[in-house]
């Protein structure tokens, strides 16, 4: 469920934001599936629930933009990513002979922190724009 390279820090569309943090959650998933009697499984636990985190948080930063502020939850989402790179980061260290697998899905991560931030930095323009009117 790969998608195309995203540019550092460059903001995408919602639809392709959520897109791109789902097959985020999805390749997560898959890891944990194929690594299941190979890692502890706390260890596949946490690559499962901090992979699929990331995108849930997006869904959450589109409801609430036009309610609210989706600051909060475009910071939960980085939070997961950083986590969820993390302990990709851990699992490549433990078995380098998986970077085929581990590799895309850390590129993956810091595309998603990029757009995330650019996302960040949107809404924090568009909430000082709406306290100066």
């Amino acid at each position: 469920m790969r998608t195309t390279r995203v540019q550092p820090n460059r903001e995408l569309e919602p639809s392709e934001l959520e897109s791109r943090s789902f097959g985020f959650g999805v390749g997560m998933l898959g890891l944990a599936q194929f690594l299941k009697g190979r890692l502890p499984e706390p260890v596949m636990n946490a690559l499962a629930e901090h992979g699929t985190h990331v995108g849930a948080h997006i869904i959450e930063a589109h409801a609430t933009s036009s309610s609210g502020s989706p600051l909060s939850s475009y910071a939960s989402a980085k939070q997961a990513v950083r986590q969820a790179t993390y302990w990709l980061r851990l699992v490549h260290a433990s078995d380098p002979a998986l970077s085929g697998r581990l590799d895309p899905l850390i590129r993956d991560a810091a595309e998603l922190m990029g757009a995330l931030q650019a996302a960040s930095a949107r809404a924090r323009q568009k909430a000082a724009a709406a306290k100066v009117k």
